[in-house]
């Protein structure tokens, strides 16, 4: 028996893996609701609420700090259900152990808290949670990036890269971009730049600024996430959405300083859009060769940019083709491999 715990809401990176992890095992998804300020929906499987704080604030400070008792009605639902051969999988590291005596799996996407520890309660607490895995019998990761990141730290055990699958949302549409354009309220007659990130410092968003000014007024910057100065805007979208904004667009501009794994570049590939990345190892690894690579540079990446979109049909293809690598039957079939292998599960039965 398969339970896959997550603390995420499926608008998330990590929220949507473990939501296909579930999916791909036939397993339950738990979630531990933090922030009772997102919505119930935005969560998938079976729900855990933690502390309540009569909407004076989210409570995602007490159930972080507090977990242990916050979600204490979560651990009295596993030894309920527990049996012998209840395996847990948590889908990041930075969610606090169960007091079970059962087999586990953890999934790491970066080692974001252990490289910029932070001098908070909870970035503490992140940290401590992330070394209890140091010596899991069970790591995945999803890049061989992460991986090689995992050992330098002295992560030891059986440690094995299963890259993320592209959502089935994400995909080439018929109709044209001029009227998606339209749909979106987009320009007709410009070139659209998207980046789709947070504001996160490695992201580099005062590069992507720097670039479009050199790029000129034939260009608009599209930005799926925080806003930028004079650029068109959308946050709290859905998949669908999202996948039409790929589809309106030009090319993808990422010029990451680092990255766990990169949504952004594979969801690109599956629509079409050409993709302009920093050539960094996690790009070079999952790119595959499909994208054009350049340094953190807004002369380079203009020029990237421009290449990009006059040799739009063959990043095109090329991208559409390398999606395929990251289809979710691929996914399904990795994951169900590796629990056969390491737990002797027949998926078959």
């Amino acid at each position: 028996m398969i339970k896959i715990i997550t603390d995420s809401t499926i608008k998330t990176g990590v929220g949507r893996y473990a939501l296909n992890l579930s999916i791909a095992l036939s397993a339950e998804l738990i979630s531990l609701r933090k922030d009772n300020s997102k919505k119930l929906s935005d969560y998938g499987g079976t729900i855990m609420n933690g502390i309540r704080t009569g909407g004076i604030t989210s409570g995602y400070y007490l159930n972080e700090r507090y977990s242990k008792l916050a979600f204490r009605n979560c651990e009295r639902y596993l030894k309920k259900s527990q049996v012998d051969d209840m395996i847990l999988h948590y889908s990041n590291p930075g969610i606090r152990k169960f007091d079970l005596k059962v087999q586990e799996v953890v999934t790491f996407h970066d080692l974001f808290p252990l490289k910029n520890k932070g001098p908070g309660k909870i970035e503490k607490i992140k940290v401590k949670n992330f070394l209890s895995f140091m010596n899991s019998g069970n790591i995945l990761t999803i890049s061989n990036v992460v991986m090689n990141d995992l050992k330098r730290y002295g992560f030891k055990g059986n440690i094995q890269v299963i890259h993320h699958p592209v959502s089935q949302n994400f995909r080439k549409l018929s109709e044209s971009k001029e009227s998606i354009r339209k749909k979106l309220n987009l320009p007709i007659n410009k070139k659209l730049i998207l980046s789709v990130s947070t504001a996160a410092l490695n992201k580099n968003l005062n590069v992507v600024q720097k670039t479009l000014k050199l790029l000129g007024n034939n260009y608009n910057l599209v930005r799926v996430g925080p806003g930028l100065n004079n650029s068109i805007t959308f946050q709290n979208i859905d998949e669908e959405q999202l996948n039409m904004i790929y589809n309106a667009c030009d090319v993808l501009l990422i010029p990451s300083s680092s990255e766990g794994f990169g949504f952004p570049v594979i969801e690109a590939f599956a629509t079409g859009l050409p993709v302009v990345a920093s050539d960094i190892e996690i790009f070079r690894e999952i790119t595959r060769d499909s994208a054009i690579l350049s340094k953190i540079d807004p002369e380079e990446l203009s020029h990237s940019v421009v290449n990009a979109i006059d040799q739009r049909e063959k990043y095109s293809n090329k991208g559409l083709e390398t999606a395929k690598y990251y289809s979710f039957d691929n996914f399904k079939n990795n994951v169900r491999s590796y629990y056969s292998k390491n737990f002797g599960i027949n998926f078959n039965e």
